[in-house]
């Protein structure tokens, strides 16, 4: 399985998309806007969208939670 990447600031997820073979985590409300982001058919099968209530994402022999943080700057803030 290829490691899970999370970039901080949208505006680098091209390079991440073109440059490597990243699956990119996002919330759920947002995966509909990353396809303005990149070249077509790059997220094809990339992307792990989180739901409102959070989920646990498994990072090799660690488990991240994705905690909802809603109240923060803008909804889907995890």
């Amino acid at each position: 399985m290829l490691p899970i990447r999370i970039p901080d600031i949208v505006a680098s997820l091209n390079k991440w998309l073109v440059g490597t073979n990243c699956k990119v985590v996002v919330p759920e409300l947002w995966e509909r806007f990353i396809p303005h982001f990149t070249r077509p058919g790059k997220i094809s099968q990339r992307t792990i969208g989180i739901p409102d209530k959070g989920m646990h994402l498994d990072l090799g022999s660690i488990k991240l939670m994705a905690l909802p943080a809603h109240f923060l700057h803008a909804e889907g803030n995890f």
